[in-house]
């Protein structure tokens, strides 16, 4: 089964994925950044128009192509029971819906067009940590690296989560939301319960 992992940042998605993959179960395809060796290439923030949205897009779904060859490699050689996707194409769109709110263009009509026809993976189940914003503010000034301006901006993760929160309410056969304020060894035998 292919199963992704979705949320705002903080949400505890890759240390959810590391969990998972000790139970020896899972085989893992990283999240967006390691596949560019980090996250300082990616495009600028804010985009200034339609055309920097465009960009944005096309970059990420370079990387999602890389990905997905990557996880066509797994299924034919690789052991595991399941493969557990850290980050879907949907941060890229819930990135956008965000941003859609902030510009005065709609971020997320040429964001979802540029995604529709693109290679990308599409789990049998996604499941979303969600985290409220007071939570993700907390877990941040722990966390030993330094976020974006815009994920510090309570409305920008408000309006990802909310995103998230609607992709449930309209398809909750392949989106399901777990609770991200919950120990994340908890959350993992959740997780296993839930695919078996």
């Amino acid at each position: 089964m292919l199963i992704g992992i979705e949320g705002i940042v903080c949400a505890g998605k890759s240390t959810l994925v590391a969990e998972l993959c000790k139970s020896h179960l899972f085989a893992v395809v990283e999240e967006y950044g390691v596949f560019t060796k980090g996250h300082s290439n990616f495009p600028h923030f804010p985009p200034k128009n339609i055309d920097d949205i465009i960009t944005a897009d096309k970059y990420f779904i370079g990387i999602e192509k890389m990905r997905y060859d990557y996880l066509q490699s797994l299924m034919t050689t690789d052991i595991h029971t399941h493969i557990v996707v850290d980050r879907t194409y949907h941060s890229c769109l819930a990135f956008d819906y965000a941003v859609s709110k902030f510009v005065d263009f709609n971020a997320m009509e040429y964001s979802t067009k540029c995604w529709s026809d693109a290679l990308k993976i599409e789990p049998h189940i996604t499941i979303i940590l969600d985290i409220d914003i007071q939570t993700m503010l907390e877990r941040n000034k722990k966390r030993n690296k330094e976020l974006f301006t815009h994920f510090k901006n309570r409305s920008f993760c408000k309006s990802q989560r909310d995103y998230y929160l609607r992709l449930t309410k309209q398809d909750s056969t392949h989106y399901t939301i777990f609770n991200g304020g919950l120990p994340t060894e908890d959350i993992a035998q959740c997780v296993i319960q839930f695919i078996h």
